[in-house]
């Protein structure tokens, strides 16, 4: 599939020749898609005694096609197997260099002007490969981890299921930074605004000139950019406690909970505290913030709200702390925690008036269907997570191109081929196929594809992502630094044949993946043949094929909605003659 223009572009670029072993035609089309990715070759005069015709379908880009098709050809001619006739191994040797060569940063940036951009250096690309798999690092990371790689110490209580964060550490890290007692300073003389609408809302006060910038924690973490900032407000401390009879200093707690009927029995009625309650699609998650000063303000009362039951509370998250089944407060490992409850600025969130069903233990187990749903979404996300597909733009990296090529000489016919185009020779009316599309779900190609580490989607598709199996470029996908090129999950490695050409054989089918999804090889042969009996000549046959594959609307599968390519080589009579 791919993205498509509103009407197709139906112009066709067609060309012809011939000398007297061979006439040929060639035509493409761009179709319904946004680009032209296709390319090829016709040389008729190939060398002394042979013609080489070749097609390249592009993906992810043109430029690899087109960068094939000016280069494979000489680099093929120039290759010393070729000239000692050993025409598979020159065929053979001939794509792997060349595939080779497309990774090279001379041919990268070559590449990136013939895409029209300019190429990033690799350095760059070495970087913002190391910051995704940060992110991807410290997603399924535990908060404590997170927290102490950026310089936030994580402590946990004996029964091991809260996590706190000594704000009096946190305070003496600022004091040791530059300003940092400035900062503290300002935090002293700050004052806590407490608003009650159905919901606590925590407010920062003193002589900040915009208070709805402030915030309520001195740092925050934020998972998503790897990075720390610092806050300025006094909400956070002091330690708030869990019951009243608890330390005098400031604590963010984060317990998880599916009740606040435990909560009400320890916590009553108090104007100068904060309660945020949250939940998370991964475990419930409850934050409660409490001043000091509940000592003398007496028994504070818990807000009677329930947290939302579907979706995680509608709060920005800037520290965060997920409680597992376990108490351990990581989640399992590759799973991306979802967003839990967070504080920056004012800390406003969504509340519901009804109670909380009051038969309901907040220590409970989950329900036997709660745990399996729970299984049933990890599977589901470490599936999306094994699949790791191009998103870039990056020439030779993101993008690849097939190539079938053909060498038609006096008395033979020499295919290589690697990817999804395809050789057909018309044979007494018979089609025969001259190569073998190369497709992920094949034997062959899925032990080695699987052996490099990759795997298939049930679509067919190599890590969810392209639905070849070999091809040149498309260096995304070989990477497996124990393997040599051929071996990839991507393999340029070709499949080379050699044909006798007899007396029956009358002409031979070069074309792209955008003529075979809609006809079959026979479907092909007989098309063609028809038409050159009644008299057709051959350019106008390519032309009439790529209008017979056109889709009339780009509603189905995507067959008729490709790019596509056509070459026709007729095999004259007296080539077969000596």
């Amino acid at each position: 599939m791919g993205a498509y223009l509103s009407k197709p572009i139906t112009e066709k670029i067609s060309e012809c020749g011939g000398n007297e072993r061979i006439y040929y035609a060639a035509t493409s089309m761009q179709g319904w898609r946004i680009n032209q990715e296709d390319a090829h070759n016709c040389i008729i005069n190939y060398d002394e005694d042979s013609s080489f015709f070749a097609v390249y379908d592009g993906h992810g880009g043109s430029e690899v096609a087109q960068y094939s098709a000016h280069h494979l050809p000489d680099m093929l001619k120039g290759n010393n197997s070729w000239f000692s006739g050993n025409y598979a191994k020159a065929i053979q040797d001939t794509f792997l260099e060349l595939d080779e060569l497309l990774r090279s940063e001379a041919v990268m940036r070559e590449l990136k002007k013939m895409a029209g951009g300019v190429i990033p250096k690799r350095e760059e690309l070495s970087d913002i490969d190391e910051d995704k798999q940060a992110l991807y690092e410290e997603a399924g990371m535990p908060i404590e981890t997170i927290l102490e790689r950026y310089g936030i110490i994580l402590h946990r209580e004996q029964n091991g299921k809260q996590a706190v964060i000594d704000l009096d550490e946190l305070r003496a890290q600022i004091e040791q930074q530059d300003g940092g007692e400035d900062q503290v300073q300002k935090m002293e003389e700050s004052e806590e605004k407490i608003e009650e609408n159905g919901s606590k809302v925590l407010e920062q006060g003193g002589n900040r000139k915009d208070q709805d910038s402030d915030t309520v924690i001195d740092k925050e973490v934020k998972a998503d950019e790897n990075q720390l900032r610092k806050s300025e407000e006094k909400g956070l401390e002091e330690k708030a406690r869990k019951r009243p009879s608890d330390s005098s200093s400031s604590i963010l707690k984060m317990k998880r909970t599916k009740s606040l009927d435990d909560v009400e029995e320890d916590i009553t009625e108090s104007q100068n505290k904060a309660t945020l309650l949250g939940r998370s699609a991964v475990g419930e998650t409850v934050a409660v913030i409490q001043d000091e000063r509940c000592e003398s303000a007496g028994e504070s009362e818990a807000v009677n709200s329930e947290p939302e039951v579907a979706g995680p509370a509608e709060v920005d998250a800037t520290i965060t702390s997920i409680d597992s089944g376990d108490g351990d407060g990581s989640l399992p490992s590759g799973e991306i925690p979802h967003p839990s409850a967070t504080l920056e600025g004012q800390v406003t969130f969504s509340s519901d008036s009804e109670s909380v069903d009051e038969d309901y233990n907040a220590d409970e187990e989950m329900s036997d269907g709660e745990e399996e749903e729970e299984v049933d979404d990890e599977e589901i996300d470490d599936t999306d997570q094994a699949y790791s597909c191009p998103s870039g733009d990056t020439p030779g990296e993101d993008s690849g191109t097939t190539a079938c090529v053909v060498i038609v000489f006096k008395d033979k016919v020499v295919v290589g081929n690697a990817g999804d185009s395809r050789a057909v020779l018309c044979r007494d009316g018979m089609a025969v196929e001259l190569s073998v599309d190369h497709k992920p779900e094949d034997d062959t190609e899925r032990r080695r594809i699987e052996t490099a580490g990759g795997e298939i989607s049930i679509d067919g598709r190599v890590n969810g992502g392209l639905n070849l199996s070999r091809a040149l470029g498309d260096h995304f996908y070989k990477k497996n630094a124990a393997l040599p090129l051929k071996e990839q999950m991507i393999s340029a490695l070709p499949d080379v044949k050699q044909y006798k050409i007899l007396e029956g054989d009358e002409f031979i089918i070069i074309a792209c993946d955008g003529i075979w999804n809609s006809l079959t090889s026979q479907e092909a042969v007989d098309f063609v043949r028809r038409r050159i009996n009644d008299g057709v000549n051959l350019k106008d046959i390519c032309e009439q094929i790529c209008d017979h594959c056109l889709s009339p609307n780009t509603a189905g599968d995507g067959t008729g909605c490709d790019n596509m390519t056509i070459i026709v080589a007729q095999i004259l009579r007296s080539a077969t003659s000596s």
